[in-house]
């Protein structure tokens, strides 16, 4: 994702389409929205100040969190450019110690927050070189395995957060198809983009639905049980283990089809390869439960989506 470009000097007001970051819904990654923002003046201080408004407006995409903390309701000393001590230009944030309490609240951990605030503020105020945060007395130099959603403790180099330090937690949009009737429903999944497009990682966000009230997959499985996955120019090729094919054997004809064509249609979407070719322990079968034959390659098929 590109940086949005700041409007040049010397004017006294102007628009600028700028990309601002919102929490996902499921509070793990941060998603890019894009709007044409008014600046009453260009100046890296009033692009902090406008920024930070906007951030409080909320995003308006359905893939994002409704509500979580507007950064300037708990800033307790005004935001400002700073040279630190070091001799680094940046971005100084002091929130109030209770701004992490309503993070949590909100269902999400306080690194997905300030990945935020860092990929929206760094992507557009020019010349600064990263975040000098701090909430009540403490200063955030470091953030503990309690603060991340995956349990990683993070250090920011020189005290300051940046674009890099949450390197990966911009999220991007894709499409998975779950069972609907006797046919499949489109249902949109947020993934890490620089995994969107990775056969692999598609079929895991399919078995993540487990404990959900889609149905795409058996039940019970994990990535694990996705032995290997080639995509060629074509043709996708999935090994799968054992346990997948006992556990697709169990289903019922209608959900085999079901299971077999939103894996294929998933792992389709958006590519030039249309087909899918199904291995289980590097061998094909026949037939699971007796109505598909698992041979050959299964086409992508779009008639099968009643959305």
């Amino acid at each position: 994702m590109s940086a949005s470009c700041p409007p040049p000097s010397g004017k006294k007001a102007v628009r600028s389409s700028t990309t601002l970051y919102f929490p996902s819904a499921d509070g793990k990654l941060i998603l890019p929205e894009v709007r044409n923002i008014a600046y009453a003046q260009v100046s890296p201080i009033e692009y902090l100040y406008t920024l930070l408004e906007e951030l409080g407006k909320g995003a308006s995409m359905p893939l994002c969190m409704e509500t979580f903390p507007a950064p300037l309701e708990y800033i307790e000393e005004m935001p400002e450019i700073v040279r630190t001590e070091d001799g680094y230009l940046a971005i100084e944030l002091c929130f109030d110690r209770q701004l992490e309490e309503e993070i949590l609240r909100c269902g999400m951990t306080l690194d997905v927050y300030l990945a935020m605030l860092s990929d929206t503020l760094m992507g557009f105020v020019p010349g600064v070189e990263g975040l000098k945060m701090s909430i009540g007395e403490h200063e955030l130099k470091t953030l503990s395995k309690e603060q991340t959603c995956d349990g990683r403790e993070i250090a920011f180099e020189h005290g300051l957060a940046t674009r890099a330090s949450f390197s990966g937690y911009v999220g991007a949009p894709v499409t998975l198809y779950v069972m609907q009737g006797e046919g499949l429903a489109a249902v949109q999944h947020v993934m890490q983009q620089s995994l969107e497009n990775q056969a692999r990682a598609r079929l895991e966000a399919l078995i993540a639905l487990d404990g959900t009230d889609a149905f795409a997959l058996p039940r019970g499985l994990t990535p694990a049980d996705i032995l290997a996955v080639h995509t060629g120019t074509d043709v996708i090729a999935v090994n799968l283990s054992g346990a997948f094919c006992e556990a697709m054997k169990a289903l019922s004809p209608a959900q085999e089809r079901a299971c077999v064509y939103a894996m294929v249609n998933t792992l389709t979407q958006g590519r030039e390869a249309s087909r899918v070719q199904f291995f289980f322990e590097g061998e094909q079968v026949s037939s699971l439960t007796g109505e598909l034959e698992m041979r050959g390659a299964f086409v992508r098929n779009p008639g099968m989506v009643v959305n």
